[in-house]
């Protein structure tokens, strides 16, 4: 009786492992027909949701990031435009994950926000993440998130 015990508390036990899931995603239609899947690491208690057209990460109910989708030309505008930009500091670009990004913080009326506007690889598709919750959280959060076209 006890060997039948153990084997069903190991049974459960594999179940309980295998209903864990380490990210969430969703799969957006965007205004270009392109299909973009966003994903986020959720190990550490982040929160991916879905609003419309845009999507929001949050930790403890406080949202830290909200993130849209735009084309490539506005992609572009942006990448020729922010440098150097009136509230423009901490410009910075580069490639993650294969998806090309411009990096930088704005500030308005006193409040800061930092940005990642990124273009998805393979597509016509940008996205921006934007984030008021400091340069370790916008920087956290971009590298939980990953951006492909299906």
């Amino acid at each position: 009786m006890k060997k039948i015990y153990m084997i069903f508390i190991s049974f459960i036990f594999v179940l309980m492992l295998s209903a864990c899931t380490t990210s969430l995603s969703y799969t957006f239609t965007v205004e270009n027909g392109d299909n973009i899947k966003v994903k986020l690491d959720t190990s550490g208690g982040y929160k991916l949701s879905q609003e419309g057209s845009e999507f929001c990460v949050s930790k403890d109910g406080v949202e830290l990031t909200r993130g849209f989708f735009m084309t490539e030309e506005k992609y572009t505008s942006y990448f020729d435009n922010v440098e150097g930009a009136k509230g423009v500091s901490h410009f910075d670009s580069g490639t993650y994950n294969g998806n090309e990004y411009i990096y930088y913080q704005y500030e308005e009326d006193g409040t800061d926000t930092w940005y990642h506007v990124i273009i998805v690889e393979d597509s016509s598709t940008g996205v921006a993440l934007s984030n008021t919750n400091g340069s370790d959280s916008a920087e956290e959060i971009f590298e939980l998130l990953s951006f492909t076209k299906e």
